[in-house]
């Protein structure tokens, strides 16, 4: 029988200030570094987007730079991220060259991909970014066929999956969370919430008051970031995907 976990069963989440006093100073510095980086390369993408440098669309991830670097800091070189249409913080806290990934972005074909995936679609295949999909929660199920074949190859490496709070709605996502849940898979899924999809606010679109509470009926484990943290997202998610499953609100 599944067990539905309330508030009190629910992860703590450790202060910024205890992490700020275990984390070394050099891993301190290099994290504000990557948010530095993400703000700044997103600022300098909206300027070329409205001077009309860039072809197609594109959506940012400026207020979510400690969800992408806290989490990834985690990780192991080895270790594998999936993300989403907003993922230029993830490529960048997962290490990707500025120079090449703002190729990609201009379409030019010294980029990632040679220019043909764009804002969306980035993925560093060496680095362990393998990219994203256009399609609203497309990469959820991707991450858990992933995470099987690791299980599958006896890997001890971990896939973080990220998808933004509007995927909660889709079907995929809850056939992938029973599905890495009952198999217990190493993938941590964790949810960019930053409370609308496209321009309905979550409140309109959910009953609910914490997305987190939709893995718990999966019997997963949760993480819930406050929001305005910018610590708080540097909870080991490697260590912690022993437990294999967990949902960060961001």
């Amino acid at each position: 029988m599944t067990v539905l976990k309330t508030k009190d069963d629910e992860i703590s989440v450790s202060s910024s200030e205890r992490l700020l006093e275990e984390l070394p100073r050099e891993r301190l510095a290099w994290m504000l570094q990557r948010m530095c980086e993400i703000r700044y390369f997103e600022e300098k993408a909206e300027d070329l987007y409205i001077r009309g440098l860039v072809h197609g669309t594109m959506h940012l991830s400026i207020g979510q730079e400690a969800g992408s670097v806290g989490s990834i800091a985690t990780l192991r070189p080895d270790d594998l991220i999936i993300h989403h249409h907003r993922g230029h913080g993830h490529t960048i806290a997962k290490g990707a060259d500025l120079t090449i990934m703002m190729a990609e972005f201009l379409g030019r074909e010294t980029g990632f991909c040679r220019g043909r995936g764009g804002s969306m679609h980035i993925a560093d295949i060496a680095g362990g970014n393998l990219g994203a999909t256009g399609v609203v929660g497309g990469g959820i199920p991707t991450a858990v066929g992933i995470a099987l074949a690791l299980q599958m190859h006896r890997s001890d490496q971990i896939l973080l999956s990220y998808f933004g709070d509007g995927a909660t709605n889709e079907g995929e996502f809850h056939e992938s969370l029973n599905m890495a849940s009952t198999w217990k898979l190493p993938v941590v899924f964790i949810c960019d919430n930053n409370q609308y999809g496209m321009s309905m606010h979550m409140s309109k679109v959910m009953n609910i008051e914490k997305i987190s509470i939709r893995a718990a009926s999966y019997g997963i484990p949760i993480f819930i970031a406050p929001p305005k943290k910018s610590m708080t997202g540097n909870t080991n998610a490697r260590s912690n995907a022993s437990r294999k499953f967990w949902l960060m609100r961001l």
